[in-house]
């Protein structure tokens, strides 16, 4: 594998850069045919389509296939030779791949790391961030991605905490819970809502928050509400900040083409869309 020089990003990061949102540039990857021949005899994965070329040509691809296991462990390689996270990061939690076309030897591709979530610990000398890692083709396409979190440190334990009580991070405990607040605080929410007797939840990837309605105010949240929700809208983190990127609240359009998945009562779903719209733009402020 030949990776492209990356200098600008030699600095470490600590948990107060890596904000949500943000997007890294991790250089380039190609991969040889040596590489993944050396990787499945190590591994012992020896599939006709990772070393025979007629094989793979037979199956309509254009050469021999990069096994999903190679190009997600060479992505944490990249990681670490750009030295971004090397003094900061102490836990890695997990790694979960997902290919959308299949990559095979030769091509050059572009990787990023998005930072989707961040959570800060009780005695802030560190926190945990959800990494999103991105592979594209030269044509612009995603063919490859992971989520991996991982445990980092602060720069300041201090900082790091009032800058979190200041603006908590986007799907953080104080988040969800400014969020809450705001909907509590809001006529136009109460008055979208005086006729609904029932409970809302929202999932933000792993993180939920859900709030139980009667009569246009919220009387209960928690757990057990997210649990038994009336209805619920999610969708990962990096869908949500590509969602509060755009100009104008696009919901419907997002929901439509099943960016959001929603579960429950399409019934209450429909006759709430104006709560929904609220509820939404007060999730893009908080991450605006």
């Amino acid at each position: 594998m030949t990776v492209a020089s990356n200098t600008s990003s030699s600095t470490s990061r600590f948990y107060e850069d890596l904000e949500p949102g943000l997007v890294i540039d991790l250089g380039s990857v190609t991969f040889s045919r040596q590489q993944v021949l050396e990787f499945v005899r190590l591994t012992g994965d020896v599939h006709p389509l990772y070393v025979d070329p007629a094989v793979a040509r037979g199956a309509g691809l254009s050469d021999v296939l990069v096994p999903v296991t190679l190009v997600g462990s060479m992505t944490m390689g990249r990681l670490v030779a750009t030295g971004i996270l090397s003094e900061s990061v102490v836990e890695v939690k997990g790694l979960n791949w997902q290919y959308r076309r299949s990559i095979v030897v030769g091509g050059e591709l572009g990787v990023e790391m998005q930072v989707i979530h961040r959570e800060l610990s009780a005695d802030a000398s560190r926190g945990e961030i959800g990494r999103r890692f991105i592979l594209t083709s030269s044509d612009g396409q995603v063919v490859h991605e992971g989520l991996s979190d991982a445990v980092v440190l602060t720069r300041s334990s201090e900082a790091a905490l009032q800058m979190e009580e200041a603006k908590p991070s986007f799907a953080s405990a104080g988040w969800l819970a400014d969020l809450v607040r705001r909907l509590g605080e809001s006529k136009e929410f109460a008055d979208a809502t005086a006729s609904f007797d029932g409970s809302v939840a929202l999932h933000f990837g792993a993180r939920s928050v859900g709030v139980r309605l009667y009569r246009g105010r919220i009387i209960d949240q928690g757990r057990a509400v997210v649990a038994n929700a009336t209805f619920s809208v999610g969708a990962p983190a990096s869908t949500w900040l590509r969602f509060a990127a755009r100009p104008r609240n696009e919901f419907i359009s997002f929901a439509m083409g099943d960016a959001f998945e929603v579960r429950g009562s399409t019934y209450d779903y429909l006759r709430m869309t104006k709560a929904l719209m609220l509820m939404t733009d007060e999730v893009r402020t908080l991450i605006r």
